[in-house]
């Protein structure tokens, strides 16, 4: 009897690892149906990067060879064969499957170049005071004047939760799927009917405007006390609520993420805090109680679709109008949520939240990092799959071309820090091998207690002593040891014999250099192709800091670009990535928004500028006190002239070509010091988008810059 469930058809689909417009992509092989290796079948595109079409099953033979190609339709001309081995099909070994899915091996040798901003960094006439999502069609159209192909932004999700200038922090989100009110464009919404409001209003609009940087909270409370009084006002028209109403309707049931956000905001209004552990019987999330508030509170959760409505009607049409332009859109996924969050307020059991995320000391701050965020119960989120993660990157994928992974090193380990702890000095990866006592004597060291940090069990200590530890006690494998990172530093490594230091040393190098790196290589592919299986978005990953030795290969495998900034090698011994050696599955930059800019850098360390300036550079002479127009040309142009896929450049470091666009006080134009945990994310360009579009020598220099070098 056959089996009606089984497909009558074959179907090949492909990705293709460059974002490129017009591209035939077919599938030849060694039978008729896929033309005898003379005439590829042509695919057709379904996504951004992926092609499929379905063949004839029964037509096949019970096994073949193929390829896929680049090639003309129209005369069958095969411009490019994939690299490697003929791929084989057998009817017997992949009868249940009939779906062959895979990544396309080689490439065009397409190149393409892009500008990196955070949204709330752009400025436009009369604005209010901070960027908005409609600002990047702006920002495309200054991408078509200088022939780049890509925006890249940092995450725009809702971070409010103390209505303060700490919510300015993009990473620390409240909703991985909710928009940030702050980016709304209020005009395009509705004109408040109340004269004297409007008025008011208006005042402080033009206040915020002509300030410096983006006054954050201000601009936040200005833009919700508009939505509301819009809100009010379009409700009580009966007609047009009635319309308004339909459509945000139609709008929540098509994200069932909704409700929950709306309700979790109103909940955070009637209590006066986001903090949902004070919430009393709403502490935590149900659905039924969830929908029952939403019934009994039906207008103040309107309000909150309302906005969420706007926001996303917003960013889709700037994102058509970017795509309609042959710009491509790439968002930022970051590493955690907020730990008061309406993800951690539903999901709790898929949280550590007596833990919190950070990093070890890098080049960013030699005190290591502490995020704050709950770190990942991936031993809950395995059991359904890592459905949560799925269901994110899927939203993403309705919302952007390409994304980067924000500290992808985070899906091979976290540095963890438990809350009893204010130093990320102090925190372990995890997961990770701890040492057991019997390991730790082998080494002939003394498993001295004196050295050894257990935390309490409760919450009350807060434990600032970083100076008299050389091991940490593991809080999930009792009396397993972790080394302190920097222990080198400390007094008590000071207090060691130098046999003992030796040893010491021996054990540290090995258990942060080799004794994971498998484990951690595993640990990775456990989740991350589970989790980007289905995933049509160009995926990069922000592979910075102390990356482990299996990273560079998982992240091949999984064909996931790497992060290559200049002045942060990962070749060791480097001072500089090597222009020539830059791989092409990746993304090359000046700096991001954790580092400080070209000119910023240019004062901040002089010994490593001389030696750019002469050994990559290859110019003659002394190093000038500041970095001209000039210099920041020829950083641009060797950095274009890379095999790098991507060179994506911080908006700033390209206004640094020409002195008509440099803002006079380049110490403002960083974005973020990672070091400093009370730091206020408020950078805003000095020039409106207007203006930089018509700054026509700086675009055609710009735009010749990119062209000659074939991006």
């Amino acid at each position: 009897m056959i089996n009606s469930s089984i497909s009558s058809k074959l179907t090949f689909i492909i990705d293709y690892q460059p974002i490129v417009e017009t591209l035939n992509i077919g599938v030849v092989g060694s039978c008729a149906t896929l033309g005898c290796w003379q005439k590829p079948v042509a695919m057709q595109r379904v996504g951004i990067r992926r092609w499929r079409v379905d063949v004839d099953y029964d037509s096949l033979p019970d096994s073949f060879e193929f390829k896929f190609v680049v090639f003309d339709p129209s005369t069958s001309h095969i411009n490019l064969w994939e690299d490697g081995d003929n791929r084989i099909f057998s009817k017997r070994s992949d009868e249940a499957y009939r779906r062959y899915r895979a990544v396309f091996r080689g490439t065009l040798d397409w190149h393409g170049a892009g500008v990196a901003v955070p949204v709330f960094s752009l400025r436009r006439r009369n604005g209010w005071g901070v960027g908005e999502f409609t600002d990047l069609c702006l920002l495309a159209d200054w991408c078509v004047a200088t022939h780049q192909k890509i925006i890249q932004i940092l995450p725009v999700n809702d971070t409010n939760i103390s209505f303060d200038d700490t919510d300015s922090y993009p990473y620390c989100s409240v909703s991985i799927y909710a928009l940030n009110p702050i980016y709304v464009n209020i005009d395009k919404i509705g004109e408040i009917k109340d004269t004297n409001l409007l008025r008011e209003f208006e005042r402080e609009r033009r206040h915020l405007d002509e300030q410096h940087r983006v006054q954050y909270s201000d601009v936040l409370q200005l833009k919700l006390s508009v939505l509301r009084q819009l809100y009010r006002e379009q409700r009580a028209d009966a007609a047009l609520y009635d319309t308004l109403r339909c459509t945000l309707l139609s709008f929540e049931q098509r994200n069932g993420w909704l409700l929950p956000y709306a309700v979790f905001r109103c909940l955070a209004d009637d209590f006066g805090t986001g903090n949902f552990y004070a919430w009393g019987d709403w502490a935590s999330a149900d659905e039924t109680k969830i929908r029952r508030y939403a019934t009994d509170n039906a207008e103040k959760v309107e309000f909150y679709c309302f906005v969420q409505y706007h926001l996303f009607k917003q960013f889709r049409e700037a994102k058509s109008y970017l795509n309609a332009h042959s710009i491509y859109l790439k968002g930022d996924i970051p590493v955690g949520v907020g730990r008061l969050s309406v993800d951690v307020w539903q999901y709790p059991h898929l949280f550590n939240t007596d833990k919190q995320a950070g990093a070890p000391p890098d080049d960013f701050s030699d005190q290591g990092q502490n995020w704050g965020f709950p770190t990942y119960n991936w031993a809950n989120m395995s059991k359904d799959g890592y459905s949560w993660w799925r269901q994110r990157f899927s939203f993403m994928q309705t919302l952007f071309d390409a994304v980067r992974i924000d500290h992808i090193l985070g899906f091979f380990r976290i540095w963890e820090i438990p809350l009893t702890v204010s130093s990320g000095l102090l925190g372990y990866f995890s997961p990770a091998l701890p040492l057991s006592v019997e390991e730790i004597r082998q080494y002939e060291l003394p498993a001295d207690e004196k050295y050894i940090l257990r935390y309490p069990d409760g919450k009350e200590l807060i434990i600032t002593d970083t100076d008299n530890v050389l091991f940490i006690e593991d809080p999930y494998k009792p009396a397993h040891y972790h080394p302190r990172i920097m222990a080198r530093k400390t007094q008590a490594y000071k207090g060691l014999t130098s046999d003992e230091r030796e040893v010491f040393d021996r054990l540290y190098n090995d258990y942060f250099y080799r004794r994971n790196n498998e484990f951690w290589r595993q640990s990775a592919l456990n989740k991350l192709p589970a989790i980007l299986d289905d995933i049509d978005m160009l995926v990069c990953g922000e592979d910075l800091g102390m990356v482990p030795a299996s990273v560079p290969d998982v992240m091949r495998q999984l064909n996931i670009l790497s992060l290559e900034v200049l002045r942060m090698p990962k070749e060791m011994g480097a001072e500089f990535v090597a222009p020539d050696r830059v791989p092409y599955n990746s993304v090359v930059t000046t700096g991001t928004h954790d580092t400080s800019t070209l000119r910023m850098w240019w004062g901040e360390d002089r010994d490593r500028v001389r030696s750019l300036y002469v050994n990559v550079l290859r110019l003659a002479g002394e190093a000038p006190e500041r970095c001209t127009s000039e210099i920041a040309k020829k950083i641009l142009a060797l950095l274009f002239k890379t095999d790098a896929m991507w060179a994506i450049i911080p908006i700033q470091d390209y206004l640094a070509i020409n002195d008509d666009t440099t803002a006079k006080d380049f110490m403002s134009e960083r974005i973020n010091y990672p070091d400093n945990p009370n730091h206020t994310w408020s950078y805003r360009l000095h020039l409106p988008l207007e203006e930089i579009l018509r700054k026509n020598t700086f675009n055609t220099t710009l735009g010749e810059l990119i062209k000659n070098s074939g991006r």
